[in-house]
């Protein structure tokens, strides 16, 4: 019972640890013989393998923004077209996998005050620029997560 009130403790802290918490669930999930559950938290811990599964809440929605111009008018993080994309082609550019672990995305949240961005690649500006009128080019892409 005091390791579950430890875990309760350092989650509800000002300033929680998940990583403290993930240790001491650990240590639990031992003591309770759950080992079934361990590879969770040290996948947790430790980010998630290309190979491995990832759980549902891993699997981030975005939205595809980019630099736009037409040689006259330049807009900076504007929201790009994509329905004109089939569904499985949007939801790679839409969908973020967040593999690293707990501690990276923690740092990452804490620190950037814009919210998360995952780049694409730049030949992908064509595709969406292709919805655009106006002879407008993409210049960068990226796929913005709030």
């Amino acid at each position: 019972m005091k390791l579950l009130n430890e875990i309760i403790t350092a989650l509800s802290n000002p300033q929680p640890s998940l990583i403290d918490a993930l240790v001491k669930t650990k240590v639990l999930l031992h003591e309770l013989g759950r080992k079934d559950l361990v590879g969770w938290v040290d996948n947790e811990i430790n980010g998630y393998s290309d190979g491995a599964i990832l759980p549902e809440y891993r699997v981030l929605h975005g939205r595809v923004k980019g630099n736009v111009t037409n040689n006259v008018y330049s807009y900076t993080d504007h929201p790009l077209p994509t329905l004109h994309l089939d569904q499985e082609v949007r939801e790679r550019y839409e969908k973020v996998q967040a593999r690293q672990s707990v501690a990276v995305l923690e740092s990452l949240a804490k620190n950037d005050e814009r919210g998360l961005q995952c780049p694409l690649p730049i030949e992908s500006g064509g595709l969406f620029g292709k919805a655009l009128n106006n002879g407008y080019v993409v210049q960068q892409v990226w796929c913005d997560i709030g």
